[in-house]
């Protein structure tokens, strides 16, 4: 009987590390998040962990801060096509 409050002690304790684990990996992927909304930079989302979807959910949010990437340069290249038609108009 021992042995068995023994092994589920340990299990309890390795579930409660999974956990706090995985709930500092959301965390961190909030904060880079918030960091890259708030700031112009080439940094992608980065996972010390993959186990829970939390991979999953990296590559997604990466794949769509690419896309918002490649849109913004289309939005430039016409900026400037537009700013270099009326310097070519005046």
């Amino acid at each position: 009987m021992e042995i068995f409050a023994g092994i589920l002690t340990v299990l309890f304790l390795i579930q409660n590390v999974i956990f706090f684990k995985y709930q500092r990996q959301v965390k961190d992927i909030c904060r880079q998040l918030a960091f890259l909304i708030g700031n112009d930079t080439n940094m992608l989302i980065t996972t010390d962990m993959r186990a829970g979807g939390l991979g999953r959910l990296a590559e997604e949010l990466n794949e769509l801060l690419l896309m918002r990437r490649r849109e913004k340069g289309r939005y430039q290249e016409k900026e400037k096509m537009i700013s270099d038609i009326y310097t070519s108009l005046s």
